[in-house]
C-alpha cells in the first residue's frame, strides 16, 4: 500500500460572545481557466498544503474607469479557457457554459452579481466579465469559486435565464421566480463534469461511491488512476478504515486518542493544514437569557479556550487570540494596528464574568445562578454528535460552565439535520462554525453565520435561525 496521507485539519476554536457554523464543504475544485485581468490585480496563489498560508493584502484604490468601458462598467476581466477540455459527456468545455452559468447565478441572485454589470462571450474560448466594482472577494468568486455547469445538460434553463436578463427584468420578479420553480424541479440523473472524474451512477450506495476517470476532463492526462473510492461517515466510521489500511487521504477532525493510534503506524502520515476553521457558540437570541449582551459575554469570559481546544484536538486544537469573528491569520493583514489594540480578546476571567451576570440582576444561590426572576440558568448545548472534534468541544465547554455555577448540558444529533438546526433555531445554544477560513477575505466567515438562512432576524416566518438583528 502507498503511504497514507491524513490531512488532520488545524482547527481554531473559538466560544465567541454573540454568534460564531456539510463536515465543512471543501473549496471548490478550480476552474480551468488562464485568466488574463486586463484591470484587475492577479488572484491569490493556494499556499502549500503544509506551510502557513500569507494572508492576501488588502487591494489597492481601483484605478479610475478608462474611456471606452460600457456605462456602469469600471473594469474588465477576461478569461482564456483552455481548449481542448471535455465534458464527461463528450461535448467541448467553451465560453457558452460559461455565461450560461452566469445567467442562471443572476437569477439565483448570486452574490459574483453584485460585482457584475454583464458577462459576454467574445468568442468559443474567451469570456468577458464588466465588472461595476472590484474588489478581492469578486476575482475570487469569478477566477476560483464559482463552477460552470454543461450546457449540454442545463442550456435550456441558461437560455432563459439570459433572456429574462436582457428584458431587464428584476431577479426578484415574478417570471424569474417561475424560472427558478422550474429549474430547481429538474432532477438529472447523471452528473456532468469538465474535471477529470466524474460519479459513477451505478456506483451509489448507502456507504461509498466512485469516481471514475474521464478521459477529457481538465488535467486528467496528468493523473495516473483511473477510479477513486469515497467512503461516506464521519470520524467514527472513518478511523477503523484508516487503521485497517484501506484509506489513502482523510481530512477528519481526528480526536487527540484517534491521532496516537495513527502516529503509531509506519505508513501514515498527518499533515496539519494551514487554514484556521472551527466551532463556536451560537446564542439563540430569540431565547433568554441570551438576548442579553452581557450573558453572551461573561461566556466567553468563563470559558477558557486554550483547554477547550486541547480537548476537543490535541496539538492541532488552537485557541482563538483575537475574537475578531474571522480566523486569526487574517486579523493583522485586515486590520490595522490601532484597531487590532482594541478588540476584546476575552481571556478567561471568572470574576468580570460574575460582575456581568450581576449588572442584569442575576445573582448565585447555594452555588448556582438564578436569572433577575430567581429562576435557575438552564440550558443545552445541541451539536452534531458524529463531529467528534466538535462534540469534545461542546462537552468541555457545558463542564466548565457547570464549575461556574450554570446549569448546562449537551445534547447530540446527526451531523445531516445541522442545516434545519440552524435555520429553525429550535436550540438554546447551537455549536456550529464560527471560522470559515476562505482567502483572501474576512467576509467570508461573518456570511456564513450572520446572513441568511443561519440568521435570519427579519424573516417573516418563525425561520429566524439565532435571530441575532442586523441593526
Amino acid at each position: 500500500m502507498k503511504k497514507s496521507i491524513l490531512l488532520y485539519l488545524l482547527v481554531v476554536f473559538a466560544m465567541v460572545l454573540a454568534a460564531c457554523a456539510p463536515a465543512v464543504a471543501p473549496a471548490p475544485t478550480q476552474a480551468p481557466v488562464q485568466a488574463d485581468p486586463t484591470k484587475a490585480p492577479q488572484p491569490t496563489q493556494a499556499p502549500e498544503a503544509t506551510k502557513a498560508p500569507e494572508p492576501t493584502k488588502a487591494p489597492e484604490a481601483t484605478q479610475a474607469p478608462e474611456a471606452g468601458l460600457p456605462e456602469g462598467v469600471s473594469n474588465l476581466l477576461t478569461v482564456k479557457l483552455r481548449q481542448g477540455i471535455q465534458w464527461s459527456d463528450g461535448t467541448p468545455f467553451t465560453s457558452k457554459d460559461l455565461v450560461g452559468t452566469y445567467n442562471i447565478y443572476w437569477a439565483k441572485a448570486d452574490a459574483s452579481w453584485t460585482y457584475l454589470k454583464d458577462v459576454v462571450a467574445k468568442d468559443d474560448y474567451t469570456v468577458e466579465f464588466q465588472l461595476s466594482s472590484l474588489s478581492p472577494r469578486a476575482v475570487r468568486l469569478l477566477l476560483r469559486a464559482n463552477q460552470p455547469a454543461a450546457y449540454s445538460q442545463y442550456g435550456k434553463w441558461m437560455d432563459q435565464a439570459g433572456e429574462l436578463r436582457q428584458q431587464g427584468l428584476k431577479n426578484d420578479s415574478d417570471e424569474v421566480k417561475k424560472f427558478l420553480d422550474d429549474l430547481f424541479a429538474f432532477k438529472p440523473e447523471t452528473a456532468v463534469s469538465y474535471g477529470p472524474f466524474v460519479i459513477d451512477p451505478g456506483s451509489i450506495t448507502e456507504a461509498q461511491l466512485e469516481l471514475v476517470k474521464n478521459p477529457g476532463g481538465y488535467n486528467a492526462d496528468k493523473i495516473d488512476f483511473e477510479k477513486i473510492l469515497v467512503y461516506y461517515g464521519e470520524t467514527a466510521a472513518t478511523v477503523p478504515l484508516v487503521l485497517a489500511g484501506e484509506i489513502d487521504y482523510a481530512t477528519h477532525g481526528f480526536t487527540p486518542s484517534d491521532v496516537q493510534a495513527f502516529q503509531a503506524m509506519p505508513n501514515i502520515q498527518i499533515v496539519r493544514g494551514p487554514t484556521g476553521t472551527g466551532p463556536g457558540l451560537w446564542f439563540n437570541h430569540a431565547k433568554a437569557p441570551f438576548d442579553k449582551k452581557e450573558v453572551r459575554q461573561a461566556f466567553a469570559y468563563i470559558i477558557d479556550r486554550e483547554e477547550n481546544a486541547k480537548v476537543a484536538l490535541g496539538e492541532s486544537g488552537k485557541a482563538l487570540k483575537f475574537m475578531a469573528g474571522f480566523t486569526d491569520l487574517q486579523v493583522e493583514t485586515w486590520l490595522e494596528p490601532e484597531t487590532i489594540a482594541k478588540l476584546n480578546p476575552y481571556e478567561k476571567d471568572l470574576a468580570k464574568a460574575e460582575e456581568l451576570l450581576t449588572q442584569v440582576g442575576f445573582k448565585k444561590v447555594a452555588g448556582k445562578w438564578v436569572d433577575d426572576k430567581g429562576q435557575p440558568i438552564k440550558f443545552e448545548l445541541a451539536v452534531p454528535s458524529d463531529f467528534a472534534d466538535w462534540l469534545g468541544s461542546a462537552e468541555n465547554a457545558a463542564q466548565q460552565l457547570k464549575a461556574f455555577g450554570l446549569d448546562a448540558s449537551v445534547r447530540g444529533f446527526p451531523s445531516s439535520e445541522r442545516s434545519t438546526a440552524q435555520k429553525e433555531g429550535k436550540y438554546d445554544i447551537l455549536v456550529d462554525l464560527c471560522l470559515y477560513y476562505n482567502p483572501p477575505h474576512p467576509q467570508t466567515s461573518f456570511n456564513y453565520y450572520l446572513n441568511t438562512p443561519r440568521n435570519a432576524p427579519e424573516a417573516k416566518d418563525a425561520l429566524k435561525g439565532f435571530n441575532w438583528s442586523w441593526k
